[in-house]
């Protein structure tokens, strides 16, 4: 059974696994979404986390429920998150799709270059749990923020 992300597969083991249960996605968590901006506020301090399917990282909460504070918007933190990380996911050049298909078209020739390969794999796994996440958070799976009822 997997143990580590696949970012820490690919660095330490030059490998990514296509189902990994604990794979999760390194994200800052620099400021405050861009929707929500206010030049009057401070910014929070940078936070980087790895979020992935299986639980909501405690300091994700706080971070939540700190935008909340800052802006004074009870209950809003689980909206302040999955903001940001639909932000995160609007940056990529390529969707989901788009991947799966350039690695089926790579792996259909006879010889693939394996660090594009690797590079493609890695990118459509962070969207993959970037969506799930945002999925796991909009149907209320996690506690998060005390917004989900």
């Amino acid at each position: 059974m997997a143990t580590q992300s696949n970012f820490e597969y690919l660095l330490y083991n030059g490998f990514v696994m296509e189902d990994n249960p604990n794979d999760c996605v390194y994200i800052t968590f620099q400021d405050q979404p861009s929707t929500m901006r206010d030049p009057n506020k401070k910014p929070l301090r940078p936070l980087r986390l790895c979020l992935g399917t299986r639980e909501l990282p405690v300091k994700v909460k706080q971070w939540g429920l700190a935008m909340e504070v800052m802006y004074q918007a009870p209950g809003e933190g689980k909206r302040f998150l999955v903001d940001f990380i639909l932000q995160k996911l609007a940056k990529y050049a390529t969707t989901v799709e788009e991947d799966t298909a350039e690695l089926e078209r790579l792996r259909s020739r006879e010889r693939g270059d394996p660090p594009t390969m690797l590079a493609i794999q890695m990118r459509r796994h962070e969207k993959v749990t970037l969506r799930a996440v945002v999925d796991k958070l909009r149907s209320g799976a996690w506690d998060c923020c005390n917004s989900i009822s």
